[in-house]
C-alpha cells in the first residue's frame, strides 16, 4: 500500500497542519495523506493499515485472544493456562526490552513499530491474564460478568470488530458540532489551539456509539461483521447458534467458572 500513486500533500497544505517537517507524512499511511486522497479506495487501506491501530498488525492480537479462547473452551482446561500465558507474556516483555535497546522503538498513534506492537500485546495478554486468574479460576464468573460496569463494557465487546473497522462514525458529532463553531473541525485537527474541544468531544463520541450499540442491538446487530462471520460459520457448522441475541448476551448468560474443575 505504501508504494500505491498517492497524491502527495503540498507544503502548503502541510504548513496548514503544522507537520512540514515531518517525513512521515510523504508516505502511506499518514492521516495528512488520507487527507489529501479521499476515497472508497482510501477508507478502505486505512482499515487495513492506516494510522490509528489498523487491522494489521492487530488482527494478530485477536487471533492470540482465539488461541486462548479455544484452550478455555476445552472440557476440562488445564489449571496451568494463566501460568502458561504468564511465561508467553515474560517472553513478550523481553522482546520489547531488546528493541528498546537495540532496535525500532517509538511509542506513538502511527503505524506502530513492532516493538511499540509487542509492548500494547503484552499489556493486553496481561491484563486479560489476571482476569483470568482473580475471576474464572477463583469461581467468581457469575458475580464480575453481571456487575453494571462489566455490563457496560461487554456492550462494546459484542461486536468489537465492527466499531474497530468503523472509526469513520466518529465523524457524525463532529459534523453535527461543527456548525456550532468557528473551526471546521471536519478538516482541521483538534491541536494545541482548541484543546478545550477534546474532552468534550471524546465524551459526545463515546455516547454517540452507545447510541449505535444501542440501536443496533434492537437488531442483534444484523450487517455486522461478526453478523456476516456468524453467518458464514454456520455455513460450515449447521447447528451452531448465533451468538448475536443482544439481550441474552447481557442478562442471560450462564457462566462457567474453572475452579475446581481438574
Amino acid at each position: 500500500m505504501d508504494n500505491l500513486p498517492w497524491k502527495i500533500p503540498t507544503e502548503e497544505v502541510k504548513i496548514g497542519y503544522d507537520m512540514a517537517l515531518n517525513p512521515y507524512h510523504d508516505t502511506w499511511p499518514s492521516e495528512l495523506l488520507q487527507s489529501e486522497n479521499a476515497s472508497f479506495l482510501t477508507y478502505c487501506c486505512v482499515i487495513l493499515a492506516g494510522d490509528f491501530y489498523p487491522i494489521f498488525p492487530f488482527i494478530s492480537t485477536s487471533f492470540i485472544g482465539s488461541m486462548i479462547g479455544i484452550a478455555l473452551a476445552n472440557p476440562k482446561p488445564s489449571p496451568k493456562i494463566p501460568k502458561w500465558i504468564a511465561l508467553c507474556n515474560m517472553c513478550i516483555f523481553i522482546g520489547v526490552i531488546l528493541f528498546i535497546l537495540f532496535g525500532d522503538f517509538d511509542i506513538n498513534f502511527e503505524r506502530p513499530t513492532l516493538g511499540y506492537y509487542l509492548l500494547l500485546l503484552g499489556a493486553q495478554l496481561g491484563a486479560m491474564n489476571l482476569l483470568l486468574w482473580l475471576v474464572e479460576f477463583r469461581g467468581k464468573s457469575q458475580k464480575f460478568g453481571d456487575h453494571i460496569i462489566v455490563k457496560y463494557f461487554r456492550r462494546w465487546g459484542v461486536i468489537a470488530l465492527s466499531i474497530f473497522a468503523l472509526q469513520i462514525y466518529s465523524l457524525v458529532p463532529r459534523a453535527i458540532l461543527n456548525p456550532l463553531t468557528s473551526i471546521n473541525f471536519m478538516y482541521e485537527p483538534i491541536t494545541r489551539n482548541n484543546e478545550g474541544w477534546v474532552f468534550l468531544f471524546a465524551a459526545i463520541t463515546v455516547l454517540f456509539y452507545d447510541l449505535l450499540i444501542w440501536l443496533w442491538g434492537k437488531v442483534n446487530f444484523t450487517g455486522s461483521f461478526e453478523w456476516i462471520i456468524g453467518k458464514i460459520s454456520r455455513k460450515f457448522a449447521p447447528n451452531r447458534n448465533s451468538r448475536l441475541n443482544f439481550d441474552r448476551i447481557l442478562n442471560n448468560i450462564h457462566w462457567i467458572d474453572f475452579k475446581g474443575e481438574n
